[in-house]
């Protein structure tokens, strides 16, 4: 019988695309209102995210996770903004907390969940301001993304303290000129331990996001 974990990623990955399947004809039906693909300013986005936690050690495994995010942003030009992110990531749990190295003396092997908090600068650039791909509308605004921040990851009595380097990629869907949702994916590389317990948990995370986008 399939296991929790399974239903659990199975769950995260369905609603993931379900999302990106509704979002896109909804906003195609809302393009009758005119968007400014000029815009700039400052925005607010907040949503849910799936995490999928990278071990240091290949013999332990995590199952995916689930939490929320908030953004609060300013985009300078139609091609670049900045942004200061949250994230934090529950639900993530592991059968093999006594395979990590440098572990507590009297641990078990009992389950333990991870618990993950992210803050970050980001830089994203908007691609198609430069240029025009005509099978692509005004209100569908593809993005890339690269930061730098820190992060924390409780696992049991453990905690690691850790520079992080999320790197990834999405879309604005704009149904209105300051009202739209947006879809990401990205991938945060954690470096080596910043302060505390030296005894690093993760290597990284991947992540899918999806939420509501608030232009001001």
């Amino acid at each position: 019988m399939p296991s929790v974990s399974w239903f659990r990623t199975s769950a995260i990955l369905l609603s993931w695309l379900v999302l990106c399947a509704v979002v896109v004809p909804l906003g195609a039906a809302g393009a009758e209102t005119e968007t400014d693909d000029d815009w700039t300013g400052y925005y607010l986005q907040g949503g849910i995210v799936a995490g999928f936690p990278v071990a240091r050690q290949g013999n332990v495994d995590f199952t995916p996770g689930v939490g929320v995010s908030l953004t609060a942003g300013v985009r300078h030009s139609p091609y670049i903004a900045g942004e200061l992110d949250f994230s934090y990531v529950t639900l993530s749990d592991t059968d093999d907390f006594n395979k990590l190295k440098g572990n507590l003396s009297g641990s078990t092997g009992d389950s333990k969940t991870l618990d993950s908090y992210s803050f970050t600068f980001n830089l994203k650039g908007y691609p198609l301001s430069y240029f025009d791909v005509p099978l692509i509308p005004d209100w569908i605004e593809p993005y890339l993304r690269l930061g730098l921040g820190l992060g924390q990851t409780d696992l049991g009595p453990r905690t690691a303290n850790r520079f992080l380097i999320p790197i990834g990629t999405g879309v604005d869907i704009m149904f209105h000129d300051r009202l739209g949702v947006y879809l990401d994916a990205s991938y945060t590389v954690l470096t080596d331990t910043a302060t505390g317990n030296k005894g690093a948990i993760l290597n990284g995370q991947g992540q899918l996001r999806a939420g509501v986008l608030v232009r001001f």
